[in-house]
């Protein structure tokens, strides 16, 4: 392998890595927010929650790893763009198409590593997360019973707890359950049984639950029960120092049941001939790992030609790509669950898209006089942005200054390096704040957009049930980028040396 091969994979494997990280903690933890639930609302022990953290991690990968390796690979061209690096390769002779080779090669491995994750190994983490919800979904019924309220979860029956005590077992204190089986269904002893529901009271209960059966098993202390008769004036009253009850837990079902992303893929072969869902799930394994290579060989011309921006730039087009990509997949697979296009075209849709924009872009990389399209495109809009200025200004007086180059840096803020820090990391923290909750709002959008055609919801229902989303999405996301945006921007203060030249200069 060349020199210059080995330069630029190992480069791009560092950004790519640290992008894929980045996009892999932002999605995780928008699907980590269940298994939270589990921690708190049962008795599942600690290394049984982090296991299914871990068995979050794979089924992220196929949907981080393309924006990864964009990433990686605008991160590192762009960087090569910026020192001249690019231009001294011209300069011997050396296309700037060379530089695709090793990103492909690197592509084909990423694609190799998601295709294994997508059509394998994320399969049997899904079937291992539902088998391993259903192993501890009846113990977790036990803390979802909160104290002093009235509890109707349970098939036929109303619960009240006076105080839930936590421990294993688990001890409820002051129970109180009404048995509202029809009473041509219900077991007492009773012989005439009237149409009141059959109380129980007991001072204290161990709760066992028993994960098998799905139910709760209730070893009572000081039991008191009472049935009515026919006649409302008389009921049965029946004490027992100790007694047993069993609690049916409600149905889990739906829980219970494996998803489509949890089939294998041979299974989900045959599950494709006759339904949607498990046609767009097959389709969606075999279409993103491809979209490694695209994304990659679109991100060439695009890293080649930016001569300005550096990380910032890199990144701002890696989000934009991404939301058009994602956009376009989550619409279509939206329709198709509607049943208005074919699965197939739903998902491969969006890689043709990006098949056709990579050759054209990478066949008009460069002129034969060397010139480069991206550098023209920008040098005519050089000279039409002044035009334009003033054609939107004509006959109005531009005040001085207006006229005046804008000055970077904020009034209120004494000396210019507090300036040129800030603005870097304001910008950084903009963008990344900005990408994320734009990420999430699109894949909310069309995952609902499916159930909103289905559902005859309006479109100004759903707009603005996003819109009321934003706030929570920002709360939860600014913690994240704040601390991303201040490592890109002393990590580039630090790699351009500039730290050091503050220091020379005594300042600290």
């Amino acid at each position: 392998m060349a020199l210059l091969s080995r330069t630029i994979l190992l480069e791009i494997s560092t950004s790519a890595t640290l992008g894929t990280a980045l996009f892999l903690l932002i999605i995780f933890l928008q699907q980590a927010s269940r298994l939270f639930s589990i921690l708190v609302n049962s008795s599942a022990s600690a290394g049984m929650v982090g296991y299914l953290f871990l068995l979050l991690i794979p089924a992220s990968l196929p949907y981080t790893v393309p924006l990864g390796v964009l990433a990686g690979t605008l991160i590192a061209l762009s960087r090569m763009t910026n020192d001249g690096e690019i231009i001294a390769l011209r300069a011997s002779g050396v296309p700037s198409r060379r530089v695709a080779r090793p990103v492909a090669l690197f592509a084909l491995l990423a694609t190799a590593l998601t295709g294994y994750c997508s059509i394998k190994f994320t399969p049997w983490c899904q079937a291992e997360v539902v088998r391993v919800i259903n192993k501890v979904g009846p113990s977790q019924l036990t803390a979802e019973i909160m104290p002093r309220v009235f509890d109707e979860s349970f098939p036929n029956t109303i619960l009240y707890v006076s105080d839930v005590l936590t421990g294993s077992p688990v001890h409820w204190k002051g129970v109180f359950i009404a048995d509202t089986t029809p009473p041509d269904q219900r077991k007492s002893a009773a012989v005439d049984r009237g149409e009141g529901p059959r109380v129980t009271l007991t001072r204290d209960a161990l709760v066992a639950p028993d994960n098998r059966g799905n139910r709760l098993q209730l070893s009572m202390s000081h039991e008191s029960s009472y049935e009515s008769a026919p006649d409302a004036a008389t009921y049965y009253h029946v004490n027992a120092p100790r007694g047993e009850l069993v609690l049916e837990a409600p149905d889990r079902g739906p829980q219970r049941k494996a998803a489509v992303n949890a089939m294998t893929t041979t299974t989900l072969v045959h599950e494709a001939r006759t339904s949607v869902e498990a046609a767009i799930e097959l389709h969606r394994r075999l279409a993103l790992p491809l979209a490694c290579l695209l994304l990659a060989l679109t991100g060439v011309p695009l890293g080649v030609s930016s001569r300005k921006g550096g990380k910032s730039a890199a990144f701002a087009i890696t989000v934009f790509l991404a939301f058009l990509y994602y956009t376009v997949l989550l619409g279509l697979i939206g329709l198709a669950k509607d049943g208005r296009i074919k699965p197939a075209i739903a998902v491969w849709t969006p890689n043709a898209i990006f098949f056709v924009l990579a050759v054209i872009l990478l066949s008009r990389l460069e002129l034969p006089q060397g010139r480069e399209r991206f550098g023209l495109l920008r040098a005519r809009l050089r000279t039409l942005w002044p035009r334009l200025r003033r054609f939107v200004s004509r006959g109005a007086e531009v005040p001085a200054w207006a006229s005046a180059p804008p000055r970077k840096r904020f009034f209120f803020l004494p000396q210019i390096i507090d300036t040129y820090v800030l603005t870097s990391f304001l910008f950084y923290f903009t963008v990344l704040l900005g990408g994320f909750v734009v990420l999430t709002e699109v894949f909310n959008f069309f995952e609902l957009l499916a159930d909103a055609f289905h559902n005859d919801i309006p479109m100004r229902e759903l707009l603005q049930y996003l819109f009321y989303l934003a706030p929570k999405l920002i709360y939860d996301t600014a913690p994240v980028g704040v601390l991303v945006a201040s490592l890109v921007t002393f990590g580039i203060l630090a790699k351009n040396n500039e730290i050091i030249a503050l220091k020379a200069c005594g300042v600290s």
